[in-house]
């Protein structure tokens, strides 16, 4: 259903009439008009989505502001996709969604608001380089969240394993959502240096049991590897940092 915020006027429900006729049958999505004639999003029936694209535009009009509680209580989202036309992430926009990995914020966001993202710890956003954070409220992230400053993407998957690929060409490692036992990091991705494997990169991970690191990774950062059970590690001779909780030298 589409609708409008608070009560619509007249000229505000013929808007919702027209782009509630345009709407295709498998949009999940919902679309407000906003005053100045661009729109709002919610998640509608997408709000039981793993994935989700928010499109640049509906109907003719520009999408530009993720609605307060848009995607409240999302708990099965794992991957949300923002546009460049999105200027205005509300308060309560991703609250209470446990299973997000990561969401990529693009530079054109300029304001998030207080309590927009409250999300599982661990769990990253990754916003892109330059940027101004003007607009951005001090309590907009919550504690736990790892942000991740002067992203050229969001996370990139090979084999399972996570990469976020800084604006540089630098390339960490930042998780493991494969299913094998055995995992082999690449020493560059998408033609990137894979250089550093971030805090808790694999953490608790009861699946793993060996792992291959390339020479090019030059730093390993703090329980990047604690709490698991793996039994092989090859190649860490170039490591040059080891970040504390790195439980795993009885195993070299």
């Amino acid at each position: 259903m589409i609708t409008t915020p608070g009560t619509a006027t007249k000229s505000q429900t013929c808007a919702i009439m027209k782009i509630n006729a345009e709407i295709a049958p498998e949009a999940d999505l919902e679309f407000y008009p906003l005053p100045d004639g661009t729109l709002g999003v919610k998640a509608g029936k997408a709000l039981y989505s793993e994935t989700i694209t928010i499109p640049e535009s509906y109907g003719g009009a520009a999408v530009t502001e993720i609605l307060p509680d848009a995607f409240k209580g999302a708990k099965y989202l794992k991957f949300v996709t923002i546009p460049d036309t999105v200027t205005k992430i509300s308060s309560g926009a991703f609250t209470d969604c446990p299973s997000v990995v990561s969401i990529f914020i693009p530079k054109t966001v300029k304001y998030i608001e207080s309590g927009a993202f409250k999300l599982a710890e661990n769990s990253f956003i990754c916003l892109e380089g330059g940027r101004s954070y003007a607009g951005y409220d001090e309590n907009c992230f919550a504690e736990g969240i790892r942000v991740v400053e002067n992203c050229a993407t969001g996370i990139q998957y090979q084999d399972g394993i996570g990469f976020l690929i800084s604006a540089d060409g630098i390339a960490t490692v930042v998780s493991y959502v494969g299913n094998s036992y055995k995992a082999i990091i690449p020493d560059t991705i998408a033609g990137n240096s894979v250089k550093y494997i971030a805090d808790f990169a694999f953490k608790d991970n009861k699946r793993l049991l060996s792992i291959t690191i390339p020479n090019s990774v030059i730093d390993i950062g703090k329980d990047a590897f604690s709490s698991n059970r793996l039994k092989e590690i090859y190649n860490l001779s170039e490591v040059s940092d080891v970040g504390s909780g790195f439980d795993i030298h009885d195993k070299l």
